[in-house]
């Protein structure tokens, strides 16, 4: 269970908690992850989904669409597994307005088998997950951080 502020994503931008039962050797092969997303339509959806390695596409297993209401300033993420008599993760997540909890869901895979974990092993990890589309600076930008660069250099220059 982890909980993030509340912030401004942009355009495939995504936070997020992710358990898996991969050491790093390529051992495992389960990764679930729960995550905010700000899609390519603008939409802000919480996901849940599998993720594969080798470079296979992930697939969504279940998604909601966020609105968040006034004043919603934290997002509780929660990974859990019920009983060790089953895989079955669940995910769920909360919103809250200065701690108090302003709405709730759970994603109903149980029975899903993708959305299980320790298939063959019986430990696993959690990581927070954070990526940011990097924006490539626009031409004037460039030109502009060029001209003020050149001009410190003559400056320099003319001083000695």
């Amino acid at each position: 269970m982890i909980c993030f502020d509340a912030v401004s994503l942009g355009i495939q931008d995504r936070y997020g908690i992710r358990f898996e039962d991969n050491s790093g050797g390529g051992d495992g092969d389960d990764r679930l992850e729960l995550g905010v997303r700000r899609g390519e339509d603008g939409i802000l959806r919480v996901q849940y989904r599998k993720i594969f390695g080798g470079g296979a596409p992930a697939i969504t297993l279940a998604q909601s669409l966020l609105t968040t209401a006034p004043g919603d300033d934290q997002i509780l993420f929660r990974l859990e597994r019920a009983s060790l008599l089953s895989n079955d993760i669940t995910a769920s997540f909360d919103l809250l307005d200065g701690g108090l909890v302003t709405f709730s869901h759970t994603f109903l895979t149980a029975g899903d088998s993708r959305a299980t974990i320790f298939n063959g092993e019986n430990w696993t990890r959690a990581t927070f997950v954070a990526t940011e589309r990097l924006s490539v600076p626009e031409p004037s930008t460039l030109a502009l951080f060029g001209c003020g660069l050149l001009g410190l250099l003559a400056r320099r220059r003319r001083k000695s």
